[in-house]
């Protein structure tokens, strides 16, 4: 094993001291001010994700309900054509049937003239 240096081990710490005393004065500062600064830029990163997620799942809601309450209206809107149209068609036949008797009489009435 080698002699240990007493002097060369007491150079050492000193060459560490001036450079720990370097990096501390000009380095260590605006390291750990960028450090503080990436975290807050994470943190309301994550914020603005969870709002956003927020609103997003509040939208999608939203628009559930509107989809139902529209899939309720067009049913409503459907049974209501329905139902016109079954009264039109009702008339219609009335009306078709009347004429009918109509010219029925009239055509009854026009071979009694003829006979």
């Amino acid at each position: 094993m080698e002699d240990i240096k007493i002097g060369l081990i007491i150079a050492q710490l000193i060459n560490f001291g001036i450079i720990f005393w370097i990096f501390k004065k000009y380095v260590a500062d605006s390291l750990i001010k960028a450090v503080h600064e990436r975290r807050s830029q994470l943190e309301n990163s994550a914020n603005a994700e969870k709002k956003a997620q927020a609103q997003l799942d509040k939208a999608n809601a939203e628009a559930k309900t509107i989809l139902e309450k529209a899939r309720t209206k067009a049913a409503g809107i459907e049974s209501h054509a329905n139902e016109l149209s079954k009264d039109n068609t009702a008339k219609t036949l009335e009306k078709a049937a009347s004429q009918a008797e109509h010219l029925l009489e009239t055509g009854k009435a026009q071979v009694e003239k003829i006979r």
